[in-house]
């Protein structure tokens, strides 16, 4: 006779942009894992004809796949910034982590500090 049915976990990502929701999503799959992706859903959604025209009738504008603009890409990077600026109750976000840097901490550290990823951190300090 077989024991009780295992409990299968159920996870739920969140976080910024590049805070490495995708990367997060991709080892758990190479794990073996079941994985969902809501962007690839909505991508997929939006791909198609029916749904893009019941959008597009509202009057949104829906842009192709990988179709960003220069425009949104720094709404985008300011929005995270002053989000990460917040949550360290801090002005300047690049002095912030520059001194936490020269203290020893990795940039995996000062992610996890500003809730994004170790990328993030090396974009900021190198911008």
């Amino acid at each position: 006779m077989a024991g009780p049915a295992a409990r299968v976990p159920f996870i739920g990502l969140t976080g910024g942009l590049g805070a490495g929701k995708s990367t997060a999503l991709a080892a758990l799959a190479d794990l073996g894992a079941a994985t969902l992706s809501t962007d690839e859903v909505v991508h997929d959604l939006l791909n198609g004809a029916e749904l893009r025209d019941e959008v597009v009738a509202t009057g949104i504008t829906v842009r192709a796949p990988g179709d960003t603009t220069a425009v949104g890409r720094r709404s985008r990077a300011v929005t995270a910034d002053a989000e990460a600026a917040a949550r360290l109750a801090t002005d300047d976000l690049v002095g912030w982590l520059r001194h936490r840097r020269t203290d020893g901490w990795s940039r995996t550290r000062l992610g996890t500090a500003v809730g994004h990823s170790a990328q993030w951190v090396r974009w900021r300090l190198e911008g």
